[in-house]
């Protein structure tokens, strides 16, 4: 398709119309990942659940929890509740 400005002025080079098409398409680079919550060991996470409350602190080896080393917040959040649970979104901290 032509347009006046087209006429008028000329069109683009071959290089700028391929890096347009190209950028049209998005870029190449990998998509970044999402970044884990990740808390400073240290740091206290509370929940009341069902009228009792929960601590879980987070250690070198992953979050404390009962006297047993969890990997996740997600396996803790599964303890208390019995079912599967985005442990993030049970606990209410971090990003999702």
């Amino acid at each position: 398709m032509i347009y006046i400005q087209e006429l008028a002025y000329g069109g683009i080079d071959a290089a700028t119309e391929q890096k347009l098409i190209a950028g049209a398409r998005g870029p190449n680079k990998p998509k970044a990942k999402i970044k884990k919550y990740s808390p400073m060991v240290g740091t206290k996470i509370v929940k009341e659940y069902k009228g009792k409350i929960h601590e879980v602190l987070v250690v070198e080896e992953g979050f404390a929890y009962g006297g047993t080393i969890f990997n996740s917040l997600s396996a803790v959040a599964q303890k208390i509740t019995g079912t599967k649970w985005n442990g993030i979104k049970f606990f209410n901290v971090g990003e999702v």
